[in-house]
């Protein structure tokens, strides 16, 4: 079960991309993942992830996140 969750949360961490060098640009303050159910016989996790996240710098319009091939039904900002 412990390899499944460090899968998981392998597959649930995202990077979040807007410039060459997102160091410079965005910090993640605080993130959580919630598991909520881990189907293997399927292949299924379903799962809630919330980002608080600040800009570096001045005019940041756009946030791109790579979800890895996962589907997702929403994003709220």
């Amino acid at each position: 079960m412990k390899k499944y969750i460090i899968g998981i949360i392998l597959l649930l961490s995202f990077t979040i991309t807007y410039s060459q060098n997102i160091g410079d640009s965005l910090h993640a303050i605080h993130y959580i993942i919630d598991i909520e159910n881990i189907d293997t016989d399927n292949g299924t996790i379903q799962a809630n992830s919330s980002v608080i996240i600040t800009p570096l710098e001045d005019n940041i319009n756009g946030i791109a996140l790579e979800l890895i091939n996962l589907t997702t039904d929403s994003v709220f900002v």
